[in-house]
């Protein structure tokens, strides 16, 4: 994905790129990349955009069918009652308990739910710490943070 980016950012040499907090470990990596190349392109970071339901607009999301955006909807409400506790407590019991209780909404898999301190990355201002989160719904990859 990097060296996607980084060869658009060679061809066209824009002056800003806006990237989206939503897939904020990619943010963070064109970054690092671009201090680190001494690119002078000006990465800003853009608020994810959320329906209704709660879910991240997004492609991925899209092609999630009636019950499993209810699913995901649910997904995001159980994450932010318990975003607090995870992050005060950053204990694996209650990681694995959260991940059961996903699973008992209907996620069929969690790749992942951590809590990472983003300062240290100096990408997005206002923000300690954020939980992440990949999951499948059927077939499909769904990724967040919040």
């Amino acid at each position: 994905m990097v060296n996607v980016v980084n060869r658009f950012l060679q061809i066209i040499k824009p002056r800003y790129i806006f990237l989206g907090i939503k897939d904020l470990q990619q943010l963070i990596l064109i970054k690092l990349h671009v201090i680190k190349n001494n690119i002078k392109t000006k990465i800003i970071p853009c608020d994810t955009i959320r329906g209704s339901t709660g879910i991240a607009l997004s492609s991925r999301n899209a092609r999630l069918n009636n019950s499993q955006t209810k699913i995901a909807s649910k997904v995001v409400k159980l994450l932010k009652i318990n975003k607090s506790k995870l992050i005060k407590n950053k204990s694996n019991n209650l990681k694995k308990n959260l991940i059961n209780k996903l699973i008992n909404l209907g996620v069929n898999k969690v790749d992942y739910l951590e809590v990472v301190n983003i300062n240290k990355f100096h990408v997005v201002k206002n923000f300690k710490e954020k939980i992440f989160i990949a999951y499948y719904l059927g077939n499909v990859r769904l990724i967040d943070n919040l």
